[in-house]
Parts: structure tokens; sequence; C-alpha cells
């Protein structure tokens, strides 16, 4: 039994008063299991047993350490106890650069004796590990630790990630990668090349997201490291050599490329010789040195899974959103080379209605049974269509299920929502009851309407899904969702076909 009544006024608002006298330690503890931290700090001030394993539930969840003022008081927090408390330390996010050695020496202390870590998040790894070299080393020889994050890296020590802990997964990122190596010489750079910077951890390794931004003269192909537990590799990398990444990671299921050709505007058709040089370089380096044989899950931007060529089926491919005919073409030739059995892609309502015909009957001359699921988001809006031109969403639609009835698609999911205007940004929820009585009657009224959107907005859900039914009898589920301008409000229909081939339609609306 544990005594919590007498000094114990701060339990009151966990348990009712006439608890308090004498109530069963196990019972108090469940209770404080479900407080938050406010109410969990407060009770344990009650009795050395709740002031105790007050502190393991506080350090038993994910400690984020936001600041210096944050680092400060969780020193003394620690120092209020033993030393062993840390014991209890799972997970910790240290949001913290540069910081006064000595402070430095005393943050090394906590992690030293934090030996059941096993979660570490450094936001600002290189000024971190800027104020004293004794953190570097001391997370390097950690041997609890299976899940580590590293960002705004600068460079390694010997240009080097040597890593104790048998980790399972692990994320670096750069400061500025672009810049960042660019500053490493020819002999330095191939060094953080993601299968020699993490050989050190290559026999445990399940997950890693990486970032590597340089070109070199000499291309290596064949890695002297396997990766053999990896399934899942995320890759940042704007012109990727596809060889090494097969060879050091065979066994990898789920794939993800990104390059930031897209989000910089970059003009590919200008270097397309360039383009096709890199890609026709991949496609040579698998004949001869192997690619996987099959990945479950392909993402990426077009423009980096055209760059990769990836020879291999892919069950799911997922491609980042899709702006310009040329990301179209190039996603052509991924689908030719992957044959995935599901597509999740994002389109303008622009080139759904210029571009996508051709499209797919492209992939339908080339005699593909390509994707029998189909995921398509389609943004209508300024950012969608050209300021002078106006579509119809019917007619549009009407179009895309002409186009897929070659297809024997099973399953179809398709979203339409507008984009704002440019310049928009979203509005903060009113902080009182006060603010949504405006002075001025005006002031909450919606901008009218452009053609597009006034399509969007009576667009008709239940006979496109009927057209739908109609038109794809292979059709077994469709989800279809619009979210309409101005109102903002979501139309949502589902299409549920059972064996016996009936149907079931289910249509509600949200906001």
């Amino acid at each position: 039994m544990c005594n919590v009544g007498g000094d114990g006024a701060s339990l009151a608002s966990a348990v009712p008063e006439r608890w308090t006298s004498s109530l069963n330690v196990d019972v108090v503890l469940l209770i404080m299991s479900f407080c938050d931290k406010h109410t969990l700090t407060r009770t344990m001030g009650t009795c050395p047993t709740l002031r105790r394993e007050g502190a393991k539930l506080l350090l038993g969840g994910h400690v984020s350490i936001r600041d210096l003022r944050a680092l400060v008081s969780f020193i003394f927090f620690v120092k209020a106890h033993k030393p062993t408390i840390l014991y209890h330390l799972r997970s910790l996010n240290l949001v913290v650069g540069t910081i006064h050695p000595n402070l430095a020496l005393i943050l090394v202390r906590i992690l030293a004796h934090s030996r059941n870590l096993h979660t570490l998040s450094l936001p600002h790894t290189r000024d971190l590990f800027a104020s004293h070299p004794i953190i570097r080393d001391l997370i390097c020889q950690l041997r609890s630790l299976r899940h580590l994050t590293l960002h705004r890296c600068g460079k390694f020590s010997g240009n080097k990630l040597m890593l104790k802990s048998p980790l399972i997964s692990l994320t670096i990122s750069y400061v500025a990668p672009e810049p960042f190596f660019d500053t490493l010489s020819d002999q330095d750079g191939p060094m953080y090349h993601p299968m020699l910077l993490c050989a050190s951890v290559s026999p445990t390794l399940e997950s890693l997201d990486i970032q590597y931004s340089r070109q070199y003269g000499a291309v290596v192909w064949m890695s002297p490291f396997t990766f053999p537990k990896t399934r899942t590799l995320a890759i940042h990398d704007n012109m990727p050599y596809t060889a090494p990444y097969a060879t050091s990671f065979p066994h990898l299921t789920h794939l993800t490329i990104s390059t930031t050709h897209q989000q910089r505007g970059t003009d590919l058709d200008s270097g397309a010789e360039a383009v096709e040089d890199h890609r026709s370089l991949n496609q040579t380096a698998q004949s001869i040195c192997g690619t996987w044989a099959r990945l479950e899950h392909l993402v990426g931007d077009v423009a980096g899974l055209y760059l990769l060529a990836p020879s291999c089926s892919v069950g799911h491919l997922t491609v980042a959103p899709v702006s310009e005919t040329l990301h179209l073409e190039y996603l052509f030739a991924v689908l030719m080379d992957t044959e995935p059995a599901a597509l999740d892609v994002t389109l303008t309502i622009a080139l759904l209605a210029h571009a996508w015909p051709a499209f797919v009957s492209d992939l339908t001359q080339a005699g593909t049974t390509l994707f029998s699921s189909l995921t398509l988001a389609i943004s209508v809006g300024p950012l969608g269509a050209d300021d002078d031109e106006d579509f119809d969403i019917e007619e549009i639609m009407d179009k895309f299920i002409d186009g897929l009835s070659d297809y024997k698609l099973q399953s179809l999911k398709v979203s339409l929502y507008p984009l704002p205007s440019p310049g928009s940004s979203p509005v903060d929820p009113p902080t009182s009851l006060s603010t949504l009585v405006p002075t001025d009657p005006t002031t909450f009224a919606d901008p009218p309407l452009n053609p597009t959107e006034t399509s969007l907005s009576v667009f008709g859900l239940l006979a496109f899904v009927e057209k739908l039914e109609d038109a794809l009898p292979s059709l077994k589920s469709a989800e279809i969702r619009v979210v309409r301008p101005g109102s903002l409000k979501e139309d949502f229909v589902l299409l549920s076909k059972g064996e016996d081939g009936e149907g079931i339609l289910a249509h509600s609306t949200s906001r």
C-alpha cells in the first residue's frame, strides 16, 4: 500500500478525494499511465514512490528537447534523480545546435547512462557535433540504438560513419546538400555514397533514407558491401546510378527516389541528351550487374524514376505530381520498364484534358496489360489550367472513361479537388466567438467561381459512377471523391461489387 494522502493534494486531479487516504499503488500507477505530462508532474510530488514511478513514465515515452532552456531543465530533472533513472529513457529528439563545451560534457554523461536509448534524432547534427568531438564519438559508441536520424550533417570524421550499434533504421541529410557535396574533393566525395558511408551497419540495417548529390567521372558499378536485411530505401539523388544500389541492397521491397528537378522547375527538355545518356548507362549497368527481381512499392518523381530506369517488375508505382507533357512521356517509359499492377498518380486538369487521352492510347497500342488498380488525383484551379482556358469537368471525365475501356481495371480511385488562388493561404480558425461576427457583411463573401470551378461544383458523381460501371465491367470497386469549390464540401461515392457481380453503392457528403 502507498499512502498518498496528507501532502498529496496534487493527486486530487487524478483520483477522487475519498480514495487518496489509502489507495493501492498499482491502481495509482495505472491511473498515472493515462495522465498528461502536466498532471503526471504534479502527481510526482505526493510521495517518493510516485516521484520515482512518474519519472519512469515521463522518460518511457518520447522525450523532445526543443531548445537550450529545455536542455538545462532536463539536466536538472536528471540531477534531481539518480542517474539510473536514465535506464528508462527510450526515445530522444535533441533539437539543439551549438552548445557550450561544458554543457556538452554534461550531455555526454547523460547519454552514456542512457543504456536503453533505442531512438535518437538530431535535427542539427553538424552544429551539435561541433560543440565537442566527444558527442559524436559517444553517439557512435552507443550500442543500444536501433533508430538514428541525423539531419543537417556536415563532413564526418575520416569521411566515415563508424557506428557500433546494430541499427535497424537510419536517416541522413546534409546542410544544403548540393553545396555541401560540391565542397568535397573527388577523393572524398565517393566515400559519402550510401553503400560506403553506412557500411558499418550493413549487416543489420532494414531501412535507410539518405541524400547523395555528387557526380563523379568514375562510376562504381559493383558495390563492395551488401545490406542483406534492408527492405526500404529512400534516396535523394539528382543523377542516380542504379547499379550500386541494386548490388548493395539486393533484397529491397520498397524503393523511393526523389530529385529536385521538378521542385526547381529544371528544363529537362533542354538537357535531353544528358538525361538519355544517363538513363542508357543505368540500363546497361543493370544488364551487366543485375538488378532487383521485383519491388513491391516504387515511389518517386518522374524525372528520378526515368533516370533510375529500374528494369524489374513492380507491384505498386506511386508517382509525384505530374505537371508537364514531358513528364507523361517519362512516365510512359517507366511503365514499360516496370509493368506495375497498381498505379498512383496526381495530374492537373489541363494534362488530363490534353495529354492523358494520347498517353492512355499509347499504352493500349503497346499491347500491355498494365495496372489493374488505378488511383488518380486531379487538381483543378489556377495552377491546373491555363489562365485563358476553361474546362468542362463532365466532358473531360467522360473521355477519361472512354480511354480506359480497353483496360481490365478492378479498382479505381479518383479524387478531384480545387487548388487555392495564387497568393492565398489557409485561414486560421477563430480564437474566440466574437471573431465569427464580422463588422462588414462582405467580409466572408466567397469570391465568384470561374467556369472551370463552376463545372466542378455541379459535377454529378452518381451519374459518373453509373457510366463507370457500364464501361468497365471488370471493375470490382471504385471510390470517387470531389471537393466542391467555395464550400469545400466533399462528396464521396463508393462502389463495391460482390462475387455475383451485384454492386453496392454508398454516397455521402462531408465538410
